[in-house]
């Protein structure tokens, strides 16, 4: 009952490995956080069990979880991993959070919801109790298309989607993001 059988991502960040959206109910559902330090023999360490957990983010001790389900997205401190805390959530503007990533400069997340007619947007994260949406991007040319896994590469947003395109917004400005 207990026994890791299924997830629906796995983010990679160190010697850690999180199992995103696992089958063990008894944890949430949320985010499993495991040692693979010696990958025969991965060792739990902690989860994030507030909300299902569909993907995550993770950098400099910080967790980003998408909770689908809930609609926004959570940040979670895990400089201790055998104890995560929760910081902040934040709705998304289409309620279905799929995936986020974080600028370079760590102020602002990028959050993609996984609906049609769905915008990027971008979430002013300096300070975590104050969280403030800047701007939402559509994609003019197929906007029944969702934004799926925004992804940041510099300065540019990476912007895949079912619709079998992809579109590179500027996310150096992102309180004025525009298709490049």
């Amino acid at each position: 009952a207990n026994q890791l059988e299924t997830a629906h991502t796995v983010t990679a960040d160190g010697h850690y490995v999180y199992v995103n959206g696992h089958n063990i109910s008894a944890l949430g559902r949320g985010v499993l956080i495991l040692d693979v330090s010696d990958p025969w023999n991965p060792v739990y360490v902690g989860a994030v069990t507030n909300n299902y957990c569909h993907d995550s983010y993770v950098r400099d001790n910080y967790i980003y979880t998408s909770d689908i389900y809930n609609g926004q997205f959570s940040i979670y401190n895990i400089s201790n991993p055998a104890s995560p805390v929760l910081e902040a959530t934040q709705l998304t503007p289409a309620l279905f959070n799929h995936n986020t990533w974080l600028s370079n400069d760590g102020l602002t997340l990028f959050a993609a919801d996984e609906k049609a007619n769905a915008p990027l947007a971008s979430f002013d994260i300096s300070d975590v109790g104050n969280i403030s949406l800047l701007d939402t991007f559509y994609n003019g040319n197929f906007s029944a298309n969702e934004v799926h896994n925004v992804r940041v590469l510099d300065n540019y947003v990476i912007c895949p989607s079912y619709g079998s395109q992809l579109t590179i917004v500027d996310g150096s400005r992102p309180r004025n993001m525009i298709e490049i």
